[in-house]
Parts: C-alpha cells; sequence; structure tokens
C-alpha cells in the first residue's frame, strides 16, 4: 500500500497509477473531498461569476455607448440643420450685399454723369 501523501499527489497531479485505487488513498473509509478540489471548485466558480459579471458589464457598457452614440447622431442632424440654415442665410446676405454694391457703384455712375454734364452746360 502507498503511504497517503504520494497516493494524493499523485492523484491532485493526475499521475495515477493503474495500481493506485482509492481505497489505497484513504483506506477503507468513505471518499470525502479534500481541500484541494473545494479549493479548486471555488476557484473556478468565482473565475466563473466574475466573467460573467465582467461580460454583463461590457454588455451595459455598449447599451450606454448605443444610447450616447444615439444622442450625438442626433444632435449632429440637429447641428446639420442649423448649419445648413445658416450656410443658405449668409448665401441670401451675400447677395443682397453684391446687390448694394451694384446699386452704389450705379449711383456714384449717374453722379459722375451728372456732374459732367452739369460741367458741360456751365462751361460752354
Amino acid at each position: 500500500m502507498l503511504t497517503t501523501v504520494t497516493a494524493m499527489f499523485q492523484l491532485r497531479n493526475g499521475h495515477v497509477g493503474s495500481s493506485l485505487t482509492p481505497t489505497d488513498v484513504f483506506g477503507t473509509t468513505r471518499l470525502r473531498k479534500c481541500d484541494y478540489f473545494e479549493w479548486k471548485d471555488v476557484a473556478l466558480e468565482d473565475g466563473y461569476y466574475k466573467n460573467l459579471i465582467y461580460s454583463m458589464k461590457q454588455q451595459l457598457d455598449s447599451k450606454e455607448d448605443l444610447g450616447v452614440i444615439k444622442n450625438l447622431r442626433t444632435k449632429n442632424g440637429e447641428l446639420e440643420f442649423l448649419l445648413s440654415k445658416e450656410k443658405s442665410l449668409v448665401a441670401s446676405m451675400e447677395k443682397g450685399m453684391c446687390d448694394s454694391k451694384k446699386s452704389i457703384r450705379m449711383y456714384k455712375l449717374l453722379v459722375v454723369v451728372l456732374v459732367v454734364r452739369y460741367l458741360m452746360f456751365v462751361l460752354f
């Protein structure tokens, strides 16, 4: 019969030989979980729940990101509409300014023509 420590070491590390049986490890008593396997199960269980919580947080963040993106797209659409409105307003103001400049030039030309006629009338 193997010693209990050697048998447990072989059982933990997977080096179980064909001659090793549970009765060799624990004698004729009933098998019970050793602390090593319980710790390993708890660690795996903690890891599972930690991964589950992490994935749920990621999903929540992505949904929040989608909400933020939706809000930003809405604001972007509103700003694009306001920008097009401003562009049309600026274009109409520029057209009005060009028309005003044309009329000022026409009035200047008219004044020059009237001054020249007046001078021609007075001098001749």
